[in-house]
């Protein structure tokens, strides 16, 4: 993990989390290759998702069929809109 990684976790998980507001989460996979973590997404690996000093278990699933992954950005840019400005 770079310097930077390990300074965005240390704060991300203490009581200073507030410094990163809600627009910046963390996720922490467990993982044998950490360099392609994405890999381990393929198996529904557990992970824990951190964002406003709120810890959740999450479950990564791969998609890659094209159209479905539209779908999937249409529907996240319609619920946060100010998502879709960025893209």
């Amino acid at each position: 993990m770079n310097l930077g990684n390990t300074f965005m976790r240390a704060i991300a998980l203490s009581p200073a989390h507030f410094l990163l507001g809600n627009s910046i989460g963390m996720i922490i996979v467990t993982s044998l290759r950490s360099r392609t973590w994405w890999r381990n997404l393929r198996v529904e690996q557990t992970a824990s998702f951190t964002i406003g000093g709120k810890r959740m278990n999450v479950r990564g699933q791969v998609v890659e069929d094209a159209t479905a992954v539209a779908n999937a950005l249409m529907d996240l840019f319609r619920a946060n809109p100010r998502y879709a400005r960025h893209s």
